[in-house]
C-alpha cells in the first residue's frame, strides 16, 4: 500500500503501528509496547561511570578496544550476579 510507506516516513513508530497494525495485531501489540517506553539516561550513565572506573589514572596507557572491552566484561558480570541473586532468593 503506497500510502502505509509514505505514512511510514512521516508519522511517530507508534502512531503508524496504531493505524496499520491490525494486519498484524500480536506484533503490533508488542511494537506500541516498546515504542511507549520511556527514555531513560541511567544505563548510560552506569557505563560512563564503569569506563571511568577502568581506564583510571593509574590504567591510562589502556587502548579504546581493550578499555571497551573490560566494560563490556564488567557490566555484563555485574547482570549475571543481579540475575543470580534474584534467583538464590526467589528459590527459598
Amino acid at each position: 500500500m503506497p500510502a502505509m510507506k509514505l505514512d511510514g516516513y512521516n508519522m511517530d513508530a507508534i502512531d503508524w503501528w496504531e493505524a496499520y497494525g491490525s494486519k498484524a495485531p500480536n506484533l503490533a501489540e508488542v511494537a506500541v509496547r516498546i515504542l511507549s517506553q520511556p527514555i531513560s539516561s541511567s544505563s548510560a550513565k552506569r557505563i560512563c561511570s564503569t569506563y571511568e572506573y577502568i581506564h583510571s589514572a593509574k590504567r591510562n596507557k589502556l587502548n579504546a578496544k581493550t578499555a571497551n572491552k573490560l566494560v563490556f566484561v564488567h557490566s555484563n558480570l555485574m547482570l549475571l550476579s543481579s540475575h543470580s541473586e534474584l534467583q538464590t532468593r526467589t528459590t527459598f
